[in-house]
């Protein structure tokens, strides 16, 4: 997405947009701070029986083109390196994305998505994030315009935010 030819680690994407080193924390501060604008799509979650429903609020579409998207992450994995000039240390990655896929199309009206828990829970050990994201003309991804954060629900609860 940002015509580089190469990913690096701890490469972190801010707002998708801006990339930085993640161990540089002025830089991921500075980063934070430039997109500070916000997101501007309300997103919410809830469950319904054995559904996730996902609704979004309306706003522009830049580009014309959104996708609504789930990612799914992995709890806190520490690696031990066993090769390469960090061999014998061990790192501890938080919120690496396990897997993602598209639940629909934004196209800056309010919407809402329905999907089985059984699809959604089985992908994401460590949790699941509901993006709305601008796609670019070319087909990369582009801006966040909207997120939530999916928590498996504790016993009582039926929506979050």
């Amino acid at each position: 997405a940002f015509g580089s030819r190469s990913v690096y680690t701890p490469q972190a994407v801010i707002n998708g947009v801006a990339h930085v080193n993640g161990a540089d924390r002025k830089a991921m501060d500075e980063a934070i701070a430039q997109s500070s604008d916000g997101l501007p799509v309300e997103v919410t979650l809830s469950y319904r029986g054995d559904t996730v429903v996902i609704e979004t609020g309306a706003g522009e579409v830049p580009d014309g083109e959104a996708h609504v998207m789930l990612v799914y992450f992995n709890p806190a994995t520490t690696v031990e390196i066993t090769r390469g000039r960090n061999q014998g240390r061990s790192f501890t990655f938080w919120n690496s994305v396990s897997s993602y896929h598209s639940a629909g199309m934004w196209h800056g009206k309010e919407a809402r998505f329905e999907l089985p828990v059984s699809q959604v829970a089985r992908k994401g050990a460590g949790g699941c994030a509901v993006l709305v994201q601008a796609m670019q003309p070319d087909g990369t991804p582009g801006r966040i315009l909207g997120a939530a954060l999916l928590h498996r629900p504790k016993t009582g609860e039926r929506s979050y935010r």
